[in-house]
């Protein structure tokens, strides 16, 4: 979200994301939920300030929602996830160490997966597999 200026000069930015949805309080201004990601989420009112520009105050943090894990891969010292929530789904790793217990590392964002991101909801489609067209096995 930004402000439009009335001179065509660049848009200050306000919020990286925002909700569409807003509400304007009796005394003027905008109250919507945004902030700068989804671990900086909360509501928020703009208002003007003394000099006219608008000023973002936050009212309220909001919690971040855990991504959901939809699949695991183990493999090389490392483990891979395909995690959605928040109409995304992102590949994460963590390293594995075994030496004393078995610990996890930290949770590394790797991204969206090439092709999720135009699927509805962000979801990686699933594919079945189909056996190998090869010659039909034979008894002896």
């Amino acid at each position: 979200m930004s402000a439009l200026t009335f001179d065509g000069s660049a848009e200050p930015p306000l919020l990286k994301q925002a909700d569409p949805a807003a509400v304007m309080p009796p005394g003027g201004g905008l109250v919507l939920a945004g902030g700068e990601s989804a671990l900086d989420y909360g509501i928020a009112e703009i208002e003007s300030g003394a000099d006219g520009l608008p000023r973002v105050h936050r009212i309220v943090d909001l919690p971040a929602v855990p991504f959901g894990i939809e699949s695991l891969d183990l493999g090389g010292g490392e483990l891979m996830t395909y995690e959605s929530g928040d109409g995304a789904t992102h590949l994460c790793s963590r390293s594995l160490t075994t030496a004393d217990a078995p610990t996890a590392g930290t949770r590394t964002d790797r991204g969206q997966p090439r092709g999720a991101a135009s699927r509805p909801g962000g979801k990686i489609p699933s594919r079945s597999r189909q056996p190998s067209a090869g010659p039909a096995p034979t008894g002896r």
